[in-house]
């Protein structure tokens, strides 16, 4: 069975780490908000939803197709908007141009 085209063409950290990121920020976030008022650590809650938002930001333009340069997150969001992160870790090529990437050996 082949790899899947984000394997193969060396970007699946790329996608994986910030989303990994996003989902502990937003945990992390959702514990602020449900401090009691007066918490110092309610404060804090601003704070981490940048970081989320520097996370997200960071995850639509980290990964992009070797063959036409083009970002794929974005493209894949927009074809799939809530299963977009399955369909793009299974895809077997480019979302944007349809390259099929480097081939196995």
């Amino acid at each position: 069975m082949a790899r899947p085209w984000l394997a193969r063409t060396g970007q699946r950290g790329r996608l994986v780490t910030p989303a990994l990121l996003l989902l502990a920020t937003l945990a992390a976030f959702a514990r602020m908000l449900s401090a009691e008022p007066g918490d110092p650590r309610r404060g804090a809650a601003v704070a981490f939803l940048l970081f989320a938002g520097l996370t997200a930001l960071g995850l639509a333009l980290s990964v992009r197709c070797p063959a036409c340069r083009r970002l794929v997150v974005p493209r894949a969001v927009r074809a799939a908007p809530v299963t977009w992160p399955v369909a793009l870790l299974g895809a077997d090529r480019c979302p944007a141009c349809g390259d099929p990437g480097p081939r196995d050996a």
